[in-house]
């Protein structure tokens, strides 16, 4: 009977531990059974094996994303004392959940984790160890967009590392809701690692907001995102009453013609003058530039011209626009030559400026010799820019201010 009664003891054991690894030591040992444990639990992922009693080792695959995890355990006896420690540090008592972090930053992106079981009376010892593994990861930022216009603006990303995998494709995703993915519009920017440059096209004018995120996707199939950054497209009211033409992205700040980030264009034109007074309308000036972000500095060197003459006249387009204030705002400016044509892409043909004369030629601030200044003829179908003399026999043309801000 007693042999018996050992046999059925012995099958009891082997339902409860069934014969993987650690279930020799734990059924042959009735002290380590009474420091097994019951379950075990993982937030994210699962364990490998699944859990089992009498298995004392495991492997936990976590996403490439994860951070944190929570381990929770569940002990057989309610007298025993658990403790954890992590990477072979102190033991600390654990009182069922234990939370690990900074996967990501772990070396190899492994972690160690252990649980030891003591048994009330202290004669039981059992450590279970859970081998907690990231796979590799995409390491990728998003680009801030730039040269944000009404249908159009530049973004792009900056892949700093591959995780050990090929980056077979790359870039930008947007959308106007949030977390975009390459199920939206995308665009295709090459392949590897570095930096890029990435080109976003058919958006909506009139200050329409976009979600935008770089992304990467493995030849494995997978792909990972950036951060997200926002942009709004051009085309909707500015603090001085105006239309925004142009998002430049950012404040830059040392920036010679000002710090500045946005470009906005008067409701009206200020009216129509001479370039500048007739005294000076063979007379170079020299300075003037022709791209985004000079108009400002080339007004201010036109009235310059102008006092430094000893004339008291305003009654040119440079001095006209300075004069003109809308919405509390008085900083207005004769826009430069590219500033101008982004007026007529940005608004005019999206016809955003229709009903303010601006079927007309409009002065810019830029010379282009040294009796000619450009100016754009807004109904020219082909939107070329032309140049017209400084104002020879009184000649005049519109002029539309801007400001940046």
């Amino acid at each position: 009977m007693k042999f018996q009664k050992w046999i059925m003891i012995f099958l009891l054991f082997f339902s409860l531990f069934g014969c993987e690894g650690g279930f020799e030591e734990v059924a042959s040992d009735s002290d380590k059974a009474d420091a097994a444990l019951q379950s075990v639990t993982v937030s994210v992922g699962s364990l490998s094996p699944a859990f089992r009693r009498g298995v004392t080792s495991y492997t936990v695959n976590e996403e490439s994303t994860v951070d944190t995890l929570t381990i929770t355990a569940a002990s057989v006896k309610s007298d025993v004392k658990m403790q954890y420690r992590i990477d072979g540090g102190a033991w600390t008592d654990l009182a069922g959940a234990q939370i690990l972090t900074g996967l990501q930053s772990a070396a190899n992106k492994t972690i160690k984790y252990e649980i030891q079981v003591t048994s009330g009376d202290g004669k039981g010892n059992v450590i279970y160890s859970f081998i907690v593994t990231i796979p590799p990861q995409i390491t990728l930022t998003t680009t801030i967009a730039t040269g944000i216009n009404s249908t159009s603006a530049t973004g792009g990303g900056n892949i700093t590392d591959d995780g050990g995998l090929t980056i077979a494709e790359r870039g930008v995703c947007w959308s106007t809701s949030s977390n975009p993915t390459i199920s939206d519009s995308k665009t295709t920017d090459g392949s590897g690692t570095g930096s890029y440059s990435s080109s976003l096209s058919g958006l909506t004018s009139g200050g329409v907001v976009y979600y935008v995120r770089a992304y990467a996707t493995s030849s494995t199939g997978s792909t990972v995102y950036g951060d997200e950054v926002t942009l709004k497209t051009c085309g909707y009211t500015g603090p001085g009453g105006g239309l925004v033409f142009y998002d430049r992205g950012e404040y830059t700040t040392g920036d010679p013609n000002g710090d500045w980030r946005y470009l906005e264009a008067a409701p009206a034109d200020a009216g129509k003058y001479m370039w500048t007074i007739s005294p000076l309308i063979s007379t170079l000036i020299g300075t003037t530039g022709t791209a985004v972000g000079t108009g400002k500095a080339n007004t201010i060197a036109i009235i310059a011209q102008v006092t430094g003459y000893g004339s008291s006249d305003t009654n040119y387009a440079a001095a006209q626009c300075t004069a003109y204030s809308n919405n509390g705002y008085s900083d207005w400016f004769l826009p430069s030559k590219d500033e101008l044509h982004l007026i007529y892409t940005n608004l005019y043909l999206l016809g955003l400026l229709s009903g303010y004369g601006t079927d007309n030629y409009h002065y810019s601030s830029s010379e282009m010799n040294y009796n000619m200044a450009y100016l754009h003829g807004f109904y020219w179908g082909s939107g070329g820019q032309g140049s017209n003399d400084k104002g020879y026999s009184g000649f005049s043309r519109y002029a539309r201010p801007v400001r940046s801000y």
